[in-house]
């Protein structure tokens, strides 16, 4: 067995607020969130996760208390045509850089707790290109594209 220096936790809900301000750096960073808004999505974030309807996983070193590697926030939903129950990656952020194989590490804890879940699908979607990298690496297919029209600009 390989010793590593770093473990994988899915935050409780009374652990929330211990790393509630790497969570808001990285949900801030990761959507790019306009001023006028930051306050009210990170309010909303906050009651969800410590409501339980999103959970949140970070990775962190043994040695270093409250310093996070990276962290992932997800989300379940079933859907109501389907009946086919899917984990959403809604956020995923690195505090310092990590190759593949440290996403691989990662991601596998999150997908083990998607089976304990009843999942049959994960989904990840992003504007970030290593974000596409990472999740073709790790086996995701793309199987939809989304586009986006900016009204404002119309």
């Amino acid at each position: 067995m390989i010793e590593k220096d770093f473990y994988i936790h899915r935050l409780e809900a009374d652990e929330i607020p211990i790393f509630w301000d790497q969570i808001k750096f990285a949900i801030g960073k990761v959507y790019e969130l306009p001023e006028n808004m930051a306050n009210s999505i990170y309010t909303k974030a906050l009651g969800e996760l410590e409501a339980g309807n999103y959970q949140c996983f970070i990775k962190r070193r043994k040695d270093e208390g409250k310093t996070l590697l990276a962290l992932v926030i997800t989300n379940m939903f079933l859907n109501k045509w389907t009946k086919i129950k899917t984990l959403n990656l809604t956020c995923l952020y690195a505090f310092i850089y990590s190759d593949i194989e440290g996403w691989r590490d990662f991601l596998d804890f999150v997908i083990e707790f998607s089976k304990q879940q009843g999942c049959s699908n994960i989904t990840c979607e992003s504007h970030v290109e290593r974000v596409w990298e990472i999740a073709l690496a790790i086996g995701f297919k793309e199987s939809y594209r989304a586009f986006t029209l900016n009204l404002e600009d119309k």
